[in-house]
């Protein structure tokens, strides 16, 4: 959970804080700087070596969760109040008596999505009641009322009630580090789903998704013709390491949800169609006294899962959640490929990795040493050959192994570990102390848990497919804003903040400059050919540098037409650009 909490925090910071709130400070809005200096601090408090992999007593990670927590609502604050700043200076006269509201793309290529929107209404407004959705051109977008309620909230010294009406909302040609305007009108949406529905069956343009008896799914890619059975498919194995390392026991025994009887319920709205599946898996309660097996008695493991196919959208999203009344135990989820291959792709830090991808030789209760079969990913970790492939994107999901059966290449995706000792000498894999021998009951993560992941199949690799763009716009997904009626500003309702013409380059920073109120824009490059990309920015700028991470100047650049540099970037290169004003 500590990981899952990281991410959002990471991601928050990285996608939403800095870049909205340098876009505000640009056009003369608020200096959030401080405050998002205060918030970062607050994260790396928590990022010492054992603290964030876990490895520490019960009252470390704690406190942890609290930085977390703070950090949070620091950075929720920074994007609702300098999102709100900044849009007083976006035109949205375009439809007269309409409720606007803004939807805003971290990612630097043009996306389509769907989202979830809180829309706040005055709590007598009728508009409430009935409405549609257009853009300025009068075209309409899909939607679905998920939810309507009084809320009441506290603005600057004062409480205001709102009808809060949630949404799903498909949009669509998002521009990269840009925004879109859309206008709630007087109406009615046309009812028409694009979605086919059949008993224990879904569909849409690109995927046909069918459940299994035991809650499994298979999906047909009508892309590839192509097919994938008996995924998101659940792994429990004893756990008799510590907080560092994974082990199994001398009988080591596997239970799965092969044989499960699940409740399963299908739905569908104007976004999108829902599987929801739920049932109790029966494992072990805990790890025998001798440490040898599992434990005779049972508990029940609940399981549920939603899984979710957007309307024109290239990936099923899986929301699972889990309530965790066993110890000593490592709970996975399977991705059986039907693809063999000893290699797999991962999104690590700056760079697409290829790695082998089994690591065979395993230790024994008699012949012990060290041993990690899992390895660590960021976004996503992928499977392919040279004709199709299925990648795993995952939300705070670090550790994956690839398993092999009978020449077919399994990804198993590690939801949590439940343990507790800090450290012990007894482990198959790891055959000595790595820290003090210290019980940290907490390390047994009972309690309810939930966990998000989405399934990409693609043709070719990855990287071939493009593949990677799904992952990120799935970890930094568009986000929507309610904003005031009838602005006069100076930008258009659409608008890209940042362009970038090449989707192989990817932005990793935006963010105000140390020095001065300028822009930082932070670029990589994860292919293993150079790219030429041209980078345009919304405002006129003075001085344009490539700079090192502490911000000083290497090179000097030329604007090579209205707001506009060319840069080449080298095979997995990182470089920094400041942008002054």
């Amino acid at each position: 959970y500590l990981k899952q909490l990281n991410y959002y925090n990471q991601n928050l910071f990285e996608k939403y804080v800095e870049p909205i709130s340098i876009f505000n400070r640009l056009n003369g809005g608020y200096n959030y700087h401080p405050l998002v200096w205060t918030g970062w601090k607050i994260i790396l408090k928590n990022h010492p070596h054992d603290d964030i992999c876990g490895a520490g007593v019960d009252a470390i990670h704690k406190d942890m969760e609290n930085r977390y927590k703070q950090a949070t609502e620091i950075g929720e604050y920074i994007v609702k109040h300098a999102f709100e700043e900044f849009s007083n200076s976006i035109n949205t006269c375009s439809i007269p008596d309409s409720k606007p509201i803004i939807i805003f793309n971290s990612n630097n290529w043009l996306s389509s999505d769907y989202l979830f929107v809180d829309l706040l209404f005055d709590p007598n407004d009728k508009l409430a009641d009935s409405f549609k959705i257009i853009d300025k051109d009068g075209n309409e977008y899909k939607y679905s009322i998920l939810s309507s309620e009084l809320f009441n909230t506290v603005e600057i010294l004062k409480e205001v009630t709102y009808k809060r009406v949630k949404i799903a909302l498909f949009v669509s040609n998002v521009f990269g580090v840009g925004y879109k305007t859309l206008y709630i009108v007087k109406g009615k949406q046309k009812n028409e789903s694009s979605f086919k529905v059949k008993k224990n069956q879904v569909e849409n343009s690109f995927f046909i998704i069918s459940v299994n008896k035991n809650g499994s799914i298979n999906i047909f890619d009508k892309r590839s013709h192509t097919f994938y059975f008996n995924l998101n498919l659940f792994e429990d194995t004893e756990d008799i390491g510590d907080e560092y390392t994974y082990s199994y026991c001398k009988k080591s025994k596997t239970i799965t949800s092969s044989k499960a009887k699940p409740k399963i319920k299908i739905s569908q709205n104007n976004v999108y169609s829902e599987i929801r599946v739920s049932f109790n898996l029966k494992i072990p309660e805990q790890i025998a006294a001798n440490r040898n097996k599992r434990s005779k008695k049972l508990v029940s493991l609940p399981i549920k899962s939603i899984i979710r196919l957007g309307v024109n959208s290239e990936r099923i999203d899986i929301t699972t959640t889990v309530v965790n009344n066993a110890k000593d135990h490592r709970l996975r989820v399977l991705f059986p490929t039907n693809i063999s291959t000893n290699k797999c792709i991962v999104d690590d830090h700056f760079y697409f990795i290829e790695r082998d991808a089994y690591y065979p030789d395993k230790p024994t209760f008699d012949n012990r040493f060290e041993y990690y079969g899992t390895r660590n990913q960021q976004k996503f970790v992928s499977i392919s050959d040279e004709k199709v492939g299925i990648t795993i994107a995952n939300k705070g999901l670090p550790e994956y192994e690839i398993l092999e059966n009978k020449g077919n290449s399994i990804i198993a995706l590690t939801l949590f570990r439940s343990v507790g000792w800090l450290s012990r000498n007894d482990l198959i894999t790891r055959p000595r102390n790595a820290g003090p021998i210290l019980k940290t009951p907490d390390a047994q993560c009972l309690g309810t848990h939930t966990f998000e992941y989405s399934i990409i199949p693609h043709q070719k690799n990855v990287m071939q497919s493009k593949a990677y763009k799904q992952a990120y716009l799935y970890n930094s997904p568009l986000l929507g804003f309610n904003v005031k009626t009838n602005n006069k500003g100076r930008f258009s309702d659409s608008m890209q903040l940042i362009s970038v013409d090449s989707d192989k380059i990817i932005i990793s920073a935006i963010k105000k400059s140390e020095k001065g109120d300028n822009l930082i824009v932070r670029l990589f490059n994860p292919f293993s050919e150079a790219i030429n990309v041209n980078i345009e920015i919304y405002k006129k700028f003075k001085n344009v540098s490539i700079v090192n991470l502490k911000e000083e100047t290497i090179e000097k650049l030329k604007e090579t037409d209205n707001n506009l540099i060319n840069v080449d970037i080298k095979p997995f290169k990182i470089i920094t650009i400041l942008f002054e004003f």
